[in-house]
């Protein structure tokens, strides 16, 4: 009992030495540095007797970072499960935000930290709370490749149709990162197949460039304009050429894509296959009418 005493005030010990001496040295006041106080620095690290003894001992809970992380968030980004559910039980604000407007729950979703995600909306964390960037959670956990935390996430009611800053919507990161199951749940929850990013692109489009043929005919399913244009007026089956994706722009003549329509600069789908020297696709779409 004794020797884990000692080595629980050891590592408190450090803990403050640590940040004593960051901040006492030079270079440091030459460069930015983040104050972390030692609550934070051992929920992050998962030390959870010593986040115990720092709250028994009268801690703030909430105290954050000079960059505005508490104990929480940090533990929430690291996936110490544990001692996220000790620092909920300790009353820690489960919605604050961090200076780039970060919550636990973000930065948890973003992870893929299914259960702590799971534990934190147990406790009223606040879904569609976007970061300065506009991320939501949601987003954030399609974006990064989560999949069975953004159906959770959908499952407790999260905005289907939020944007970030330059336009992108879970669905259209979902079309982008070929992930079919996403792409179905979402426009089975009401998400706008005719979403675009700042400079136009579609989840059609992005669906297009990168090769994800199921996809694709998901999207038109539900409504995708085959021929839409981004702001340059390239379309899907521009993207398929440049991208050399032949069994979607095979997909897009079937359904119907204009062979014939050119981007602002006049730019046809068979003439960038000319110049790109993709005589496969050239000779697809030369057979459908292309000119």
């Amino acid at each position: 009992m004794k020797n884990r005493r000692f080595r629980e005030r050891l590592l408190l010990s450090l803990l403050v030495v640590g940040l004593t001496a960051a901040v006492g040295n030079p270079q440091h006041r030459r460069t930015r540095y983040i104050m972390t106080p030692p609550l934070v620095k051992a929920a992050m690290d998962g030390h959870l007797a010593a986040v115990r003894q720092l709250l028994q001992e009268g801690r703030p809970v909430d105290e954050p970072t000079s960059e505005g992380q508490t104990a929480l968030m940090a533990a929430a980004e690291a996936g110490q499960y544990e001692v996220v559910q000790l620092l909920l039980g300790h009353g820690a604000a489960v919605n604050a935000r961090d200076r780039h407007q970060v919550t636990a729950l973000l930065a948890a979703a973003g992870r893929g930290y299914r259960e702590i995600v799971r534990l934190l909306l147990e406790h009223d964390a606040n879904l569609d709370v976007p970061d300065d960037e506009g991320w939501t959670p949601l987003l954030s956990a399609t974006l990064h490749g989560h999949p069975e935390v953004a159906v959770l996430l959908v499952d407790r009611g999260a905005d289907v149709n939020c944007r970030d800053r330059q336009g992108s919507t879970p669905l259209i990161a979902a079309a982008d990162g070929g992930r079919e199951q996403l792409v179905t749940l979402f426009l089975e929850k009401g998400a706008d197949v005719e979403t675009r990013f700042k400079d136009g692109r579609t989840a059609l489009m992005m669906a297009a460039a990168q090769g994800h043929p199921v996809i694709v005919e998901k999207l038109l399913t539900a409504g995708a304009n085959i021929d839409a244009t981004d702001r340059d007026g390239w379309t899907a089956l521009l993207f398929t050429v440049v991208n050399k994706q032949t069994e979607v722009l095979k997909l897009l003549i079937e359904h119907g894509a204009d062979v014939h329509r050119a981007d602002k600069d006049g730019l046809t789908p068979l003439r960038l296959a000319c110049i790109r020297h993709f005589d496969d696709i050239a000779a697809i779409l030369t057979a459908h009418g292309a000119k």
